[in-house]
């Protein structure tokens, strides 16, 4: 926000007189007109051919317009077209200026803030906060705009001059026809008009044509509620579609593998609702098994890169090589859980060969992680096979049956207890997951992966698994089951994720079990 001071006296860097206003800033340097003229001759772009006023002796010139092209803001990431300032030689978005500014002093209050402006009409000869500038704003109860406040209506509640005027006058809204008092739009069409307003801005940052009617048909789909305000969304969904539009040539190359290369699994999950058009709208095939396998190959390399300079990472390679060749071959976040273990006890001894691995080092260890005794058994098996190593791994007194079966009721009780105090749907269906996994002694993951096609309605009740498990529901369970879980909901998953094309996810169960203290 400007402060109203005059703009600063220049010197040309090439020829050192003073001039109002530059001809030309290149590089951090300084032109007058002359000097522009004079330094700058025509030239043709080096990629789209045409002619542009470049520095002479320039090996590579290129044009405005494809300098700006791949110019992108440092903060939020996205295509800057016009920069709203300069910092160390990037190009900042007028959105993120803000955050660049050196914070200045209100004259009126004294604190520091980043936008102060003069207000001569209010009195305010001085550069001043917004908050001191508009003190005598409130939000009005009838049009929701943040103006000067005319009165208080009979509630308190601060009316605008605006409205003033025309708060008893019945209007039908322009765009809907709904009934209102005092301004011409609905709150729904307002918050609607504003998104597509953010939606315009965003289009102007997508370069190919395909993934501007992807973005568009986005916005246009049945399953993202326009009528939300989803104004604030809409940047952070123009990211993800400019992305795609610098990654991918063409939609046949808009496949799950390419996605997950573009935005990894964190991306994947912000952007779930756009995952979900995709799989709707353009029939992307989606495989949350695939997915979770991507996912852990992932930590798995991250992992190996950030042990790369430790001395003992040829043991941890060879070992993590082992884990991958095994037959039949484990699960991807199985070999992850046993590299991390294996990792975290070579970083702990710091040894550079497999034959200073002693068993004393595998003792001390243990002593402080019980927990990665089952982890690193498969390691203890490794060095015996390949070295002749031998590692005694002591493991804990095997718990009576009759105590874990009472804890193991103790827990469902507790769980049950929790499910018919609350009403939060997706607490709820991790609540059920976790109760049929422990009620039946399935493993948690192949419960959230429970499809509807393996659900049978009978006389008595439901049935899971029909043909392999066949475990059944009835009475009271089965009554909480048919409440928070819907099995027409459009998903192939009985409990649902956000995406509806891929199940709850197990850390949402974990989650939601701390929430409630399981």
């Amino acid at each position: 926000m400007s402060t109203g001071e005059a703009a600063p006296i220049r010197r040309c860097d090439e020829c050192g007189r003073l001039m109002d206003k530059a001809g030309r800033v290149e590089k951090g340097h300084t032109y007058c007109r002359t000097c522009y003229s004079r330094e700058f001759k025509p030239a043709e772009c080096t990629l789209c051919g045409k002619l542009a006023r470049v520095l002479k002796g320039d090996a590579n010139p290129k044009c405005s317009l494809c300098k700006r092209k791949d110019r992108r803001c440092p903060r939020c990431n996205r295509p800057v077209l016009k920069a709203a300032k300069i910092v160390n030689g990037h190009a900042v978005c007028a959105v993120c200026v803000i955050y660049f500014t050196e914070p200045t002093p209100c004259a009126e209050c004294g604190k520091l803030s980043k936008r102060v402006s003069r207000a001569l009409t209010k009195g305010f000869d001085q550069p001043v906060c917004d908050r001191c500038r508009n003190s005598d704003h409130r939000t009005c109860c009838i049009c929701r705009r943040y103006r000067n406040v005319h009165h208080f209506n009979e509630e308190q509640k601060p009316v605008c001059a605006r409205c003033a005027d025309s708060s008893d006058i019945q209007r039908s809204c322009l765009t809907c026809g709904a009934t209102l008092f005092g301004c011409s739009t609905c709150r729904i069409c307002e918050l609607a008009e504003r998104a597509r307003k953010r939606i315009r801005l965003n289009i102007e940052l997508i370069e190919q044509p395909w993934v501007r009617s992807l973005f568009e048909a986005f916005f246009a789909w049945d399953g993202l509620n326009i009528a939300d305000n989803i104004t604030k969304r809409v940047d952070r969904y123009g990211v993800f579609f400019a992305e795609i539009d610098r990654s991918c040539s063409s939609l046949e190359e808009l496949n799950q593998s390419r996605l997950f290369e573009v935005f990894g699994g964190e991306g994947l999950r912000r952007g779930y609702l756009i995952i979900k058009f995709f799989c709707e709208q353009r029939a992307l095939h989606w495989d949350h098994e695939k997915l979770e396998d991507m996912i852990e190959n992932r930590r798995i390399a991250q992992l190996t890169s950030h042990h790369h300079s430790a001395a003992w990472f040829p043991i941890l390679q060879t070992y993590v090589a082992q884990l991958m060749e095994r037959e039949p071959p484990l699960k991807s976040n199985t070999v992850r859980m046993y590299q991390k273990a294996a990792a975290n006890f070579l970083s702990t001894i710091n040894v550079s060969s497999p034959e200073d691995i002693a068993q004393q080092y595998m003792d001390s260890y243990l002593k402080r992680r019980r927990g990665q005794i089952a982890s690193l058994s498969a390691f203890s098996q490794y060095l015996r096979v390949s070295y002749g190593i031998e590692l005694k791994l002591h493991y804990k007194e095997p718990m009576l049956i009759n105590k874990k079966d009472r804890e193991l009721v103790q827990r469902s009780q507790t769980i049950f207890r929790r499910l018919t105090q609350i009403d939060d749907p997706r607490c709820a269906q991790a609540l059920l997951a976790k109760l049929i996994a422990d009620m039946y002694q399935i493993p948690l993951k192949h419960v959230l992966a429970l499809r509807v096609e393996e659900v049978r309605i009978d006389m008595n009740g439901l049935i899971l698994w029909p043909d392999s498990i066949d475990a059944r529901l009835d009475g009271e369970f089965l009554d909480y089951f048919k409440r928070w879980v819907s099995m027409n909901s459009g998903s192939k998953f009985v409990f649902s994720g956000r995406n509806s094309v891929q199940p709850l996810s197990y850390d949402s169960v974990k989650y939601y079990l701390n929430l409630i203290g399981g």
